[in-house]
């Protein structure tokens, strides 16, 4: 029942956030990461990002000239994209660092965000733990607030990050 409140939380938290970025320049800094674990080792990551941020720190980062519509060029936004995401990102899977090979599938925009969809084969069964690193956006921002939805054995687990904790450890014996 508590992680239902927590989950309830947290999309009121993001909702709210995008609410009021409507009306104003977004005064809060958030991202929301969607992570589908399936026992055999394939996760689906799904990031969503406020795109004008997004679009400042790959220009700034990368020199790449960059802007997120729905023509965007998908193969630029990709390597650039996915280059970010790899260095803001990290896992451990049974105490052990994991270098993943994201795989871009897709993007889409609204109004004020872009969704960016991966997946990663890991080839890892998750048996004592996953350990999860989210920088994401604390490189332009020292108030962002990285929120984490992740599905795993039919249970869904949240957590809240931000630029001075952004590591989340789940032990799947408890």
């Amino acid at each position: 029942m508590k992680l239902l409140k927590n989950i309830r939380y947290l999309f009121l938290t993001v909702f709210l956030s995008l609410a009021i970025s409507q009306a104003f320049a977004h005064p809060v800094h958030v991202s929301l990461l969607n992570i589908e674990l399936s026992e055999d080792g394939k996760w689906q990551l799904v990031v969503k990002l406020f795109m004008d941020d997004f679009e400042n720190i790959l220009n700034q980062k990368y020199a790449c000239e960059i802007k997120i519509n729905p023509n965007t060029n998908f193969d630029k936004l990709k390597t650039y994209g996915t280059l970010y995401v790899k260095e803001h990102m990290g896992f451990k899977v049974n105490n052990n660092p994991l270098e993943l090979d994201y795989q871009f599938k897709k993007f889409k925009t609204n109004h004020e965000a872009v969704w960016l969809y991966f997946e990663v084969d890991t080839g890892i069964k998750i048996t004592k733990g996953l350990e999860i690193e989210n920088s994401l956006m604390c490189d332009q921002f020292d108030d962002q607030t990285n929120l984490l939805i992740l599905d795993f054995k039919g249970k869904q687990y949240a957590h809240k990050f931000d630029c001075s904790k952004q590591n989340y450890v789940l032990d799947v014996n408890s």
